[in-house]
């Protein structure tokens, strides 16, 4: 695909290490800007979350197989990442980890009814999955437990551990 980024950084999706030549919409969930990997003939829709510092960008090669597979793929910015970056973001780290990272899954998690609601409405229908790695995969693990409409996740997690330093 040779469109701009969506984030507006100036970077092309050829210019991504994993280039695809795959039809992908950038759209708003909800509050969520997202790419949208659309199947040609759907066996359910998939939701991936980036890690920390990433955005929906980094996934376009996930975006890119999951759509070969069949699935309706989904790549969320995540709160304060991507098209939302605020630069307070990093402040936030620099003082309770703990508290950083329970806020950002919150959010991230509560915001998921509404972002399949925007799915949904846009025709790309469940079942419905989640990915996660990283910090990602902390908030898919908390969204199970606010949106029963997940019925298969994947939370890849690291170390529960915020190190100092």
């Amino acid at each position: 695909m040779r469109a701009l980024d969506p984030h507006g950084r100036g970077r092309s999706f050829s210019a991504h290490p994993h280039p695809v030549d795959t039809p992908m919409n950038a759209v708003m969930l909800a509050s969520a800007p997202a790419l949208v990997a659309p199947a040609a003939h759907p066996r359910g829709t998939v939701v991936l979350l980036h890690g920390q510092g990433a955005d929906a960008l980094a996934m376009v090669k996930e975006l890119a197989l999951l759509q070969g597979a069949g699935f309706n793929a989904v790549g969320l910015d995540a709160p304060n990442h991507g098209r939302r970056y605020n630069p307070e973001r990093d402040a936030l780290w620099e003082g309770d980890k703990h508290a950083a990272l329970d806020a950002h899954v919150t959010t991230a998690a509560t915001e998921m009814p509404a972002v399949l609601d925007a799915l949904e409405a846009l025709g790309h229908a469940g079942p419905f999955g989640i990915v996660g790695i990283s910090l990602g995969g902390f908030s898919a693990w908390r969204a199970l437990t606010v949106e029963p409409r997940l019925v298969a996740a994947v939370p890849l997690l690291g170390s529960p551990a915020l190190l100092d330093g």
